[in-house]
Order: structure tokens, then sequence, then C-alpha cells
């Protein structure tokens, strides 16, 4: 029976990202569809709004340097979120466990997540100079409170039955956090994520706005300058592309690292029926 179920099962999820995709893209192409049309009726400048026709066609015109730039702000924008990432979860773990490290260290978590990093770029580029480090440092921190949070939320929501069942058993402080706390904090964690990785990219295209060199931010801000709204608006249309493919990439990591927990199980069964 449960061979006999599997094939089914596999055919339903295919049919439902089929689904998706297809919805996905029917919603895309129906809003650039208006924008070509109202650009059209109106005849609107090229220098103020240009038609998707026009940027997609500067799009693969420059697309070496527009994936060059790509590539600059990609890895301060991955290194930051790694750093956000790690400092983050274990902050929460820390002041989810000691009550007194999160009276004294959430604080400083809040302000950090109501600094306005805009104002704060120039001050790194004076410090760290120009370059790599300061859009690592704003990714970080742009990235580190919703871990914070998600982490003492993800931690404290473990079953309390559960976890006196474990201490009564003799498990120890640690045996209990790998086994009943870590496994409850998981979910928590990859809506975090999610956020996440777009906001390192904002941060990443932030701090190019003040002394980079090189990336897709500084590409914007040229082009923006001059007006070329051909080449500012083709960048964002790869931003947007790369922001969507890595939420997808988050959801099927969360499906695949999190297929025992309810939330994913739910989704599959709604997917089968």
């Amino acid at each position: 029976m449960a061979v006999a179920a599997a094939p089914r099962y596999q055919r339903a999820r295919r049919r439902r990202a089929l689904q998706n995709a297809v919805y996905a893209f029917a919603g895309i192409g129906g809003a650039l569809a208006i924008w070509q049309f109202l650009v059209w009726w109106k005849d609107v400048p090229v220098f103020v709004v240009p038609a998707p026709t026009v940027i997609f066609a500067r799009m693969f015109e420059i697309w070496p340097t527009l994936l060059n730039d790509l590539m600059w702000t990609m890895l301060p924008a991955a290194l930051g979120l790694a750093v956000g990432l790690s400092v983050g979860t274990i902050s929460g773990i820390l002041m989810a466990q000691w009550r007194f490290l999160e009276r004294s260290l959430f604080p400083i978590a809040v302000l950090i997540r109501l600094t306005p990093f805009v104002a704060l770029v120039p001050l790194l580029i004076v410090w760290l100079s120009p370059g790599l480090k300061p859009k690592v440092v704003i990714a970080a921190l742009i990235t580190f409170f919703p871990f914070v949070v998600n982490s003492i939320s993800g931690l404290r929501s473990a079953d309390l039955n559960t976890v006196d069942l474990v201490t009564t058993l003799g498990g120890s402080k640690w045996e209990t956090f790998r086994h009943v706390r870590w496994p409850s904090a998981k979910p928590y964690l990859f809506p975090a994520l999610k956020l996440a990785v777009n906001l390192s990219l904002i941060g990443a295209i932030v701090a190019e706005y003040y002394g980079a060199r090189r990336g897709i931010g500084v590409r914007i801000f040229l082009a923006d300058q001059i007006l070329d709204m051909e080449t500012m608006f083709a960048a964002i249309f790869v931003l947007a592309a790369v922001g969507v493919s890595l939420t997808m990439a988050t959801l099927a990591l969360e499906r695949w690292t999190l297929h025992w927990h309810e939330s994913v199980r739910s989704t599959d069964t709604q997917t089968i029926t």
C-alpha cells in the first residue's frame, strides 16, 4: 500500500510545483504586459520609465557586465548573511538559556535593529576603508536581529513535558538541547532565513552607494546619475530574479530539512488531496 502511494505522492508534488510555476509566470507576465501597455498608451519617455521590452533588450546587451557586478555584490552579501546567522543564532541560544543575558543583551540587539544603516555606512567606510569589509558588516548587521528573535522563540517553544521527561530520565542540558529544544527551534529559524537572504543583498547594495568601486548597487547608482533608466531597471530586474531564486532555494531547503515537521507534512497532505 505504501509502495503504491509513493508514485501518487511524487506525481502530486510535481503537479503542485508545476501549478505554482504557472501561476507565478502568469502573474509576472500579466504585470509586465500591463506595464508595456501603459508605457505605449501614455507615450512615456524612456528616461522616465522604459518599457519592459526595452529593459530586457538592454539586459541581454550588457549581460556580462551585470553578471560581473552581481558577483561583487553576492560575495559580501553571502559573507554577511553567514556572520549574521551565526552570531544571531548563537546569541539567541545564550539568551534563551540564561535570562540575565537576555535582559542585558537583547536591548543591544534592538538598538542594532533600529540603527539607520544608511547613516552608518559612511562611518564604516572611514573606519574600514572602501571595499568588501563595510558591505559585509552592513549585511551582517541587517540580518542579525531576525535570527536572535526567532531562535529565542523557537528554543522556548519546546514542549515542557518532553523537557521534563528527558531531565527525569537523566538527560543532561546538552542532550535536552540537542534532542528537544534545537529541533523545536528549526521551524522558527527558516522564516528568519527567508527574510535574511534578501536583507543581506539589500545591506550590501546600500553599502555600495557610498564609496564602493564595483557591484550591482554601484551600477544602479551610476545609471541613475546619468538618467540611464534602461540600465538601472535591467539591474533591478536581475536583482529581483536573484531574490526570487534565493527565496525558492530556501523554501526547498526548508522542505528537505523539516520534512518531519507538521507545517511541511500538512502542506504535503493538501498537495495529495
